[in-house]
């Protein structure tokens, strides 16, 4: 199933909005079940800061409306575009975007006129999103398969430093390098990117895990081009039942791996989540602790 993450203000004037948003993703790919998901429809316990963070790295795609440059909402974009998600922009707003944003393409709407200046140029955008990515991405996919050799998965932060994971990387994974060896590693973010390159660029196998067969960003999905790689997607994989499991990647990273490397910042709450759950299982992990924002700006180094 792909995701669609809706970012609006959290306000009864925008429900109609989200609604038209919501009735144009779900008609956009025929055969498709694409699910829209707004966190003001959720009612549960837990933080608001991570279930947002969970949500915007499981998205396919974003749909974000900078109608009045809602603070929420433009720092909402700027995660989402730094884990390389795509993201349509909505706007009823007649002037000129924000600054941060104004390469970006908006789609201008009549709020008196919401279906009939929205709704079909949004189908039409979704539709080119996803067809942008899904003829390369379809080529690289494998159908499920059992790994060979002994099993290893790496995964981390999505926004840091690339040469201080690179260090990290390179100091944690050498001693583990072998001709026999599989690699599985996440698909989106700095940490899963730089360790699936250096795998590769020291003749690893390496089969990088997506939540769906979206969850690929355009550096990853250009690292695998350039090395013959291929791509699995953890939705057709046959997968044991585990209610706590964070995602069906994770359960896979932990069903099959010998040994999970996780590059961390110390504060990522994806990686916090599935350090949590990895002790639950007693799955043998080893982090690989890369420093916080704080930490780089006194050290000034990358």
């Amino acid at each position: 199933m792909l995701k669609c993450f809706l970012m609006t203000p959290f306000a009864p004037e925008f429900h109609d909005v989200s609604d038209t948003v919501a009735d144009a993703v779900k008609e956009a790919v025929a055969g498709e079940e694409i699910t829209c998901v707004r966190l003001d429809e959720r009612r549960h316990a837990g933080r608001v800061t991570d279930e947002l963070l969970a949500e915007l790295r499981g998205a396919t795609l974003c749909v974000a409306d900078v109608s009045g440059a809602n603070p929420n909402v433009m720092w909402e974009v700027g995660y989402a575009s730094a884990l390389q998600k795509p993201v349509i922009v909505i706007s009823q707003d007649a002037g000129p975007a924000p600054f941060d944003i104004s390469d970006m393409r908006t789609l201008r709407y009549d709020r008196s006129r919401l279906t009939a200046s929205l709704k079909g140029e949004l189908v039409e955008a979704v539709r080119q999103t996803l067809s942008h990515y899904e003829v390369p991405r379809a080529n690289l996919t494998l159908r499920p398969q059992s790994p060979k050799g002994t099993v290893y998965a790496v995964t981390g932060t999505s926004v840091i430093r690339p040469a201080s994971a690179r260090r990290r990387i390179e100091r944690l994974l050498s001693p583990y390098l072998s001709a026999d060896a599989t690699w599985y590693c996440g698909t989106v973010g700095t940490a899963d990117e730089v360790a699936a390159e250096w795998l590769l660029d020291n003749g690893q196998r390496v089969m990088p895990v997506g939540y769906n067969a979206y969850d690929l960003s355009a550096r990853m999905l250009g690292i695998l081009q350039e090395h013959g790689g291929h791509f699995i997607d953890a939705t057709l994989e046959q997968l044991p039942r585990s209610p706590g499991a964070p995602s069906a990647r994770d359960l896979l990273f932990a069903g099959r791996a010998d040994l999970l490397f996780l590059i961390w910042d110390g504060r990522s709450a994806g990686v916090k989540r599935l350090l949590a759950w990895l002790r639950e299982q007693g799955k043998d992990h080893v982090i690989g602790y890369t420093g916080s924002p704080e930490d780089w700006e006194r050290r000034g180094s990358w």
